[in-house]
């Protein structure tokens, strides 16, 4: 069918067209309000100790992790023209540490790290800390810093 045999035909179709586009849009995500982060020790021999903050949230933790599996953890819910950013100091033994950016409201909710299912976990393994939105599917992100 051409448009110019039947102009009702090509407005149907064209309407068809413009349905089926608006409805295969990819819709914009929803940012969460509450998230919760996981700080897990893996299979070391080392205990870890740590410390992490937040200035803009008041927050502060403070821990020492000696079993493999055992964690620290807590809930961040944002807040209206608050930029959240959660930073840990993860110390392996007195040669090896890092400094981690466990959440930065800015980057996570536009790149939806933790948004998937609203959770972060960040596992320590003696070659470095690996990255998960689901306890499972565990990626490598960083090394441990060496100092001497």
């Amino acid at each position: 069918m051409s448009c110019n045999s039947s102009s009702l035909g090509c407005i149907l179709v064209l309407f068809a067209l413009a349905i089926i586009k608006i409805h295969a849009r990819v819709p914009t995500p929803v940012a969460r309000l509450n998230y919760e982060m996981h700080v897990i020790k893996g299979d070391m021999n080392t205990p870890i100790v740590g410390s992490c903050t937040s200035p803009s949230h008041g927050f502060t933790v403070n821990f020492t992790l000696n079993h493999s599996d055992e964690q620290v953890q807590w809930q961040i819910r944002l807040r209206r023209n608050v930029r959240a950013i959660y930073v840990c100091l993860l110390i392996k033994n007195r040669n090896e540490r890092k400094r981690v950016i466990v959440f930065d409201q800015a980057i996570d909710i536009r790149e939806r790290r933790c948004g998937r299912t609203g959770m972060c976990f960040y596992k320590l393994e003696e070659d470095g800390i690996y990255f998960a939105d689901d306890n499972v599917s565990y990626n490598r992100e960083l090394a441990w810093d060496h100092y001497n």
